[in-house]
């Protein structure tokens, strides 16, 4: 059993200039650009985005996931595995992206005039500064990285960071007690329940001596940041918090029964137990999170598990077996 404590998901360290830029490329939301082509590879919520955009992010992931793509990739199961990886991620980065800019503009947020424009010239900066690197990899990234790839960064930095500060997510303070058994963590969540101090019961008897010596406190918690320990986590701690959009805007949640209350979960942890006090549920800024990987990795979920799951979506790329990838009936956009 690995020690609690409460941190964010690991992300990707690419090449050498993905790495120089990870603060930047953090998460893959991103969104539509200019209108290079009539055609459509998705459609958000009835908005386009154009096969130009893609191509552009595409030629980007293409490199910086290290899936080079030769005209015969498609003739491989390989190949084709490798396409569907790039297709995927390009796009995720363009889908999360017009998400974004929607909830911006639902949420009545707005990113700051000339923001984007800075972020552009520092990502440039970076850029100008490896363009003499050696490193065939590092030139090879540098030629995805064109003035229109760099503007859908940096558009990306801008309306995530005016996100960051204008979002609220389900949070709490919750405590934990390690044991062996669940028969164990029934009897300890109901002495809890008729009063007994849950800290001094984590004090005597969680197994994780490091969070029992502070009575099982792990602080504020959000949904989004327990997917560390077990996927269904976030979905029974944070139980009583659902949704509520107002005009689409997901900035704010309605609570169940259980909000403003103190709740108990047993949850299995390999083969043992742990039993959690969730308390002071309720909706918490995001830009309380000071940890930034911790912050990056609840607005991804919230972007992915509350925005894009409620988001009407349509894809018309796909990658038959044996046939190169091909755009399929794609509508044209409209106004």
């Amino acid at each position: 059993m690995s020690k609690l404590r409460l941190s964010a998901r690991p992300h990707w360290a690419l090449s050498l200039l993905l790495g120089a830029l990870a603060a930047v490329f953090a998460l893959s939301g991103c969104g539509t650009g200019g209108t290079a082509s009539a055609l459509l590879v998705a459609s958000v919520n009835g908005h386009g985005i154009t096969q130009g955009d893609y191509r552009i992010v595409q030629r980007y992931y293409g490199v910086s996931l290290s899936q080079q793509l030769p005209d015969s990739a498609w003739q491989s199961p390989t190949g084709r595995g490798s396409f569907g990886t790039v297709q995927g991620t390009a796009l995720d980065f363009l889908i999360n992206l017009e998400l974004m800019h929607q909830q911006l503009a639902d949420c009545h947020l707005s990113v700051p005039a000339g923001a984007a424009g800075a972020d552009r010239r520092a990502l440039q900066k970076m850029i100008d500064q490896q363009k003499n690197n050696p490193d065939p990899n590092t030139q090879a990234l540098i030629r995805t990285l064109t003035p229109d790839m760099v503007a859908l960064l940096a558009d990306q930095q801008a309306t995530e960071a005016a996100l960051f500060k204008g979002v609220s997510v389900p949070g709490a303070h919750v405590r934990a007690i390690l044991v062996a058994s669940k028969d164990k963590a029934s009897q300890l969540q109901q002495q809890a329940a008729n009063g007994a101090d849950f800290a001094q019961l984590a004090q005597q008897n969680s197994l994780d001596a490091q969070s029992g010596a502070n009575g099982g406190d792990l602080g504020n918690a959000y949904f989004g940041q327990f997917g560390q320990f077990n996927d269904t986590y976030d979905t029974h701690l944070f139980a009583g918090a659902t949704p509520a959009a107002a005009g689409g805007c997901y900035n704010h949640n309605a609570y169940a029964a259980n909000a403003g209350t103190t709740h108990y979960e047993i949850l299995q942890d390999g083969d043992q137990y742990l039993l959690f006090q969730i308390s002071e549920l309720r909706d918490r800024p995001l830009s309380e999170i000071s940890d930034t990987q911790l912050q990056a990795a609840v607005f991804g979920s919230w972007l992915s598990d509350t925005v894009r799951s409620h988001a009407d979506i349509s894809t018309y790329l796909s990658v038959p077996v044996g046939q190169q990838p091909k755009l399929l009936n794609p509508p044209q956009p409209q106004g």
